[in-house]
């Protein structure tokens, strides 16, 4: 077997710097898929702390944007017949503490859509920290500025017609004039509340949706008996814009 650190390259550096990252709940991730882990194996490996905090325990005080983190200590994967295998107990957690970001060598935000109020509060709470003395990937000002379902819109020629709207009808009419046609949210992630629309079935679609703040998980196909009464609409659920694109293949 082949650890995940193994293929990283040199192991520690002469210097120990601080590593914070703003993720989801440690729990959450998948330490065989999610890249958050891999990139804090790397910097464990190369004998840096790694401290994991959230975007809810991000603050100010003292004239100086803080979070309540945690240093977290690292099993890596291994890959066993190209699959990345992980430890069921796979971190550990210290105590916690107050920390002050910008003491940070790099502060990481990783945490996942949606972009709601409190992602954008954390946005705006890590555009504090000081550039001179620690780096931010990725700018909070990016994040917040290049919306990955809105951000492709600034070069309309490179992608396929496309129309952002909470209007069902105009949805309807866009779909019936280009034929088959993906549906997303635009505060979406990881396939979340995507769906394929084809006018010739007006219950057909595809993927996953979100109901209720909550994704069931299931697989709508045409006709399916398990579409929930409050799927079958074309809208995300609270009426927020979504944007329908149509890509065109040929023969």
């Amino acid at each position: 077997m082949i650890t995940r650190s193994s293929t990283i390259g040199p192991a520690a550096t002469e210097v120990s710097m601080d590593f914070v990252f703003v993720i989801d709940e440690i729990a959450s991730l998948l330490p065989g898929h999610d890249s958050s882990v891999a990139l804090m194996e790397a910097a464990q490996r190369r004998g840096h702390r790694v401290l994991v905090t959230t975007a809810a325990e991000l603050g100010f005080g003292h004239g100086h944007a803080i979070a309540s983190c945690r240093q977290v200590t690292l099993r890596p994967a291994v890959l066993h017949e190209g699959q990345w295998i992980a430890d069921p107990e796979w971190f550990s957690l210290g105590p916690r503490e107050c920390y002050r970001l910008d003491d940070a060598a790099v502060v990481f935000m990783r945490t996942d859509p949606p972009v709601n109020a409190q992602y954008l509060r954390a946005t705006y709470l890590l555009d504090l920290i000081d550039p001179g003395r620690t780096l931010l990937v990725n700018s909070p000002a990016g994040v917040r500025n290049a919306n990955e379902k809105l951000f492709a819109l600034r070069v309309p020629e490179l992608g396929p017609a496309t129309l952002v709207t909470t209007d069902r009808r105009q949805i309807r009419d866009a779909v019936g004039t280009w034929g088959k046609a993906v549906l997303k949210p635009t505060d979406g992630m990881a396939g979340r509340g995507i769906l394929v629309l084809d006018p010739a079935d007006r219950s057909s679609v595809g993927g996953h949706r979100t109901c209720g703040g909550h994704e069931d998980g299931t697989v709508v196909v045409a006709g399916s008996a398990r579409i929930p009464c409050h799927c079958a609409v074309v809208v995300h659920p609270g009426g927020d814009a979504v944007r329908v694109g149509h890509r065109h293949t040929s023969a």
